[in-house]
C-alpha cells in the first residue's frame, strides 16, 4: 500500500512538473518573458533545473542503457561540428540551444512508449486551450464590448518602448490590423502580435486533429474560434489545412461513407485551396508580404555565401546586407526554413528534417498518416514564422527523434 502510494504521489508530481515544463515552452515566445531581465531565455534558464528533477524522477535508480548514451553522446558530437564550422554567438548557443535540446531528448528517451513522447504535446495543447479561452473572455468583453477593467502595460520590443492595453496580465491588446479593409483589434493572447499567438493555435488544433485518437469537439471549437480572433491569415488557413488532413485520413465505416469521401475530397481541396486564395490575396496589399518576401530573398542569398553550414547560429547580421525593400520597419526575420538554412546550412537542417522522416518511418499504419500530417503542418508553419531556434522547435526536434523507438529497462 505504501509502495502505491508513493508511486502515486511521484507519477502525480511528474504530470504538474510536466505541465509547468511546457508551460515555460510557451511562455519562451509571449509577454511575460519581456518584463524578466533574461527575455525569453529566462524560461530556458528556469527549465534546467525543472528537467534535471524530472530526469531523476524518471530514472529512479535505474541506469541509462548505452544505447541511449550512445544517440545522446552523437547528438552533442553533431551540435559540436556545427559550432567549430562556424564559431559564432557559442555561449548562446550551448545555453540556449545545445544544452537543452541534449536534455530534452534524454527526459524523451526516458518515456515508457509513443503515448508518452505525445502526452507532453498533448500537455502543452491543454494549456493552449486554457489561454484561448482566457483570450476569448477578454476579446469579447473587453475589447469588443468593453465591460472588463484594463490597465496599460509597457514593455520594449522590436526595437522600440511600447504601451498597450492589458487585461489581467492574461491578454494584452497589442496590435491591430486592417483585415478586408476595416480596422481591428487582434486577439493576442499572451503574446506580442497576434502571429506570434497562431503559431501555437496551430499547433494545439494539430494536435487535438491529428495526434489525438478522438476528436475532442469542443476544443477544436475553442481553437477554432480564436484563431479567427487573431485575423492572422496565417492562422486560419492552417487551421483550415488540419481539419482538410482529418478528413482526408480518417476511415470510413461504410462503402457508402468511401464513396461520399472519394466524391467530396476535391470539394475539400478546392476549400482549403480558396480560403488560401482570399487569405493571401489580401495579404498582399500589406507590408507584412513584402518584408516577408524580402527576407526570403536575403535569406537564400545569405545561405550561398555557406550553404553547409551557413553563417551561425542566430546571426541576423550576415543577413541584413542582403535586404532589399526600403519599406521594412525593422530588421527583424520571419521565413523560418529559410533563416535556418541561411544560418545552419544544408547541415543544421538536416537535424530537422531526417529526425522527423524517421520518426514517421518509426509508425505503422494509420498512425503514421496522422503524425505525417502533423508533421507538414508543422513544417509549413515553420517555413512562415521565423522559430527555428524556439523552445517549441527544440521539444519538436526532440520528438522525432525519440518517439516510436523500442523502448528498454
Amino acid at each position: 500500500m505504501k509502495l502505491g502510494r508513493r508511486l502515486g504521489t511521484s507519477t502525480t508530481l511528474v504530470t504538474v512538473l510536466e505541465y509547468i515544463l511546457m508551460l515555460f515552452v510557451l511562455l519562451y515566445s509571449s509577454m511575460w518573458a519581456l518584463f524578466t531581465s533574461a527575455n525569453c531565455n529566462t524560461f530556458f534558464r528556469l527549465s534546467y533545473p525543472l528537467l534535471a528533477v524530472l530526469i531523476v524522477l524518471r530514472l529512479r535508480g535505474r541506469a541509462l542503457l548505452a544505447h541511449r548514451w550512445k544517440r545522446l553522446v552523437l547528438l552533442a558530437a553533431f551540435l559540436t561540428v556545427y559550432l567549430i564550422a562556424t564559431r559564432y554567438n557559442t555561449t548562446r548557443y550551448l545555453l540556449y540551444y545545445l544544452i537543452p535540446l541534449l536534455l530534452l531528448t534524454l527526459y524523451m528517451g526516458l518515456l515508457d512508449d509513443r503515448q508518452a513522447c505525445f502526452s507532453l504535446l498533448y500537455k502543452l495543447s491543454d494549456i493552449v486551450l486554457v489561454l484561448s479561452v482566457i483570450s476569448l473572455v477578454c476579446f469579447v468583453f473587453g475589447t469588443c464590448l468593453g465591460l472588463l477593467p484594463k490597465q496599460s502595460a509597457s514593455y520594449y520590443w522590436g526595437d522600440a518602448q511600447r504601451t498597450c492595453n492589458t487585461y489581467f496580465h492574461l491578454y494584452y491588446e497589442s496590435q491591430s490590423i486592417r483585415f478586408f479593409g476595416r480596422d481591428l483589434v487582434r486577439n493576442c493572447g499572451l503574446f506580442m502580435e497576434a502571429p506570434g499567438f497562431a503559431v501555437f493555435l496551430v499547433y494545439a488544433t494539430a494536435v487535438e486533429g491529428l495526434l489525438r485518437e478522438k476528436l475532442r469537439i469542443i476544443p477544436c471549437a475553442v481553437l477554432c474560434v480564436t484563431a479567427l480572433t487573431t485575423f492572422s491569415a496565417k492562422a486560419i488557413l492552417l487551421v483550415v489545412m488540419v481539419f482538410g488532413f482529418r478528413y482526408i485520413i480518417s476511415k470510413s465505416r461504410t462503402v457508402t461513407g468511401r464513396r461520399l469521401k472519394m466524391l467530396l475530397l476535391p470539394t475539400v481541396a478546392l476549400a482549403v485551396a480558396l480560403v488560401g486564395v482570399v487569405l493571401i490575396r489580401d495579404k498582399m496589399t500589406s507590408d507584412s508580404y513584402y518584408i516577408r518576401m524580402d527576407d526570403l530573398q536575403a535569406c537564400i542569398k545569405t545561405w550561398l555565401t555557406n550553404p553547409v553550414f551557413g553563417t551561425g547560429y542566430w546571426n541576423d547580421d550576415s543577413v541584413v546586407p542582403f535586404f532589399a525593400y526600403e519599406g521594412r520597419y525593422n530588421d527583424g526575420l520571419s521565413m523560418g526554413v529559410t533563416v535556418l538554412l541561411a544560418q545552419g546550412g544544408l547541415y543544421l537542417l538536416a537535424l530537422y528534417v531526417v529526425p522527423t522522416i524517421l520518426c514517421i518511418r518509426r509508425c505503422q499504419g494509420n498512425d503514421r498518416a496522422r503524425i505525417a500530417a502533423f508533421f507538414i503542418t508543422y513544417a509549413t508553419l515553420l517555413f512562415i514564422t521565423n522559430m527555428p531556434y524556439s523552445y517549441l522547435a527544440l521539444v519538436i526536434i526532440a520528438m522525432t527523434l525519440e518517439c516510436g523507438r523500442k523502448r528498454a529497462a
